[in-house]
């Protein structure tokens, strides 16, 4: 079991069930610490194995993390491109990160991050249209998140449709 408390010892949240994964590893879901009006930031983090006796994990005391606000996508430029991918796409947001990475669909890419007065932004290719789901003739559609790092992903309803390029076989005067 795995116990959260905030920095000063005046939330103490009862322990929270973890799985084993190895001799070094746990694995547990927990909640945020602060209160109601701030529930982000610092956090201690002892682990038991009874469910009484808890330990830190660090030897010199609980391990110390931060619970982070989630990221959030404001915007998607351009909402499409073509299916072979490598479209410049701009998610436009706040809570992003250095490590940010760009997800279409369950498909995370590389991005760039820029800060700006409005908030800021990550700029990343497009992986391909296969590459996030099946293309029906010629159009394939993904929700676009960001994420920073494995478990802190933001919630958006934006997404990017990917297309078959226009073409012409013939042009006459």
């Amino acid at each position: 079991r795995v116990s959260m408390a905030a920095p000063d010892g005046s939330r103490v949240h009862s322990a929270f069930p973890a799985v084993w994964v190895s001799p070094t590893s746990i694995r547990c879901s927990v909640r945020p610490v602060g209160s109601a009006s701030a529930p982000y930031g610092p956090a201690l983090l002892s682990v038991s194995n009874d469910g009484l006796t808890f330990v830190g994990t660090t030897g010199a005391g609980p391990l110390r993390l931060t619970f982070a606000t989630p990221p959030e996508v404001h915007a998607v430029s351009p909402p499409r491109g073509t299916v072979a991918g490598g479209t410049l796409v701009t998610v436009s947001g706040r809570g992003f990160g250095p490590g940010a990475q760009c997800v279409f669909g369950s498909v995370r890419v590389a991005a760039v991050l820029a800060t700006r007065a409005e908030g800021e932004s990550l700029s990343c290719l497009s992986p391909p249209g296969s590459a996030v789901g099946d293309v029906v003739q010629g159009a394939a559609i993904a929700r676009v998140e960001v994420a920073m790092g494995e478990a802190l992903v933001s919630a958006s309803r934006l997404s990017f449709e990917w297309e078959e390029p226009a073409s012409a076989s013939l042009v006459v005067p």
